[in-house]
């Protein structure tokens, strides 16, 4: 029988006795995952981008991990990961369950920062969609300016 042991600072006993320290593993990919300097850099996001849904299960698991990993980040190190995130908001998605990751993004944004950082167009009689949409056609149609939305 394997046994693991946790401690409260979030370190496991490996296998061979070692202490793995999660805590410290998962800041420093945060860091290095936001830093454009570094070789570990997740890159820059673009609209229709997989990373718009990889950045949902991150920004969780940065939720998640609060205690642990944000509240020991420095102010610099907390505008740098949030920077990274904050792409999100402006980009387009595709039409249809991908509105929840810039969604979840912001909410998890809103919990650790306070503040709500939400850059959405919408579009009438619809949950807002992100540039372009698409029309009955499968065509791209421009946004309803909110003139138009009246």
């Amino acid at each position: 029988m394997i046994k693991r042991q946790v401690t409260q600072q979030g370190a496991m006993t490996t296998l061979n006795g070692s202490q793995l320290k999660i805590p410290e593993i998962v800041k420093a990919a945060f860091l290095a995952g936001t830093d454009p300097e570094h070789f570990g850099y997740w890159g820059k996001l673009e609209s229709y981008d997989q990373k718009i849904c990889e950045s949902a299960d991150l920004a969780l698991a940065l939720w998640i991990s609060k205690k642990w990993v944000w509240n020991t980040f420095t102010d610099n190190e907390r505008k740098q990961v949030a920077d990274w995130f904050l792409q999100v908001n402006s980009l387009a998605t595709v039409d249809n369950n991908w509105h929840l990751f810039p969604l979840t993004v912001q909410l998890v944004l809103k919990s650790l920062t306070g503040i709500l950082r939400v850059d959405i167009k919408l579009k009438k009689g619809s949950f807002p969609a992100a540039e372009p949409t698409l029309n009955s056609h499968n065509k791209a149609s421009k946004p309803l300016s909110m003139a138009e939305i009246g």
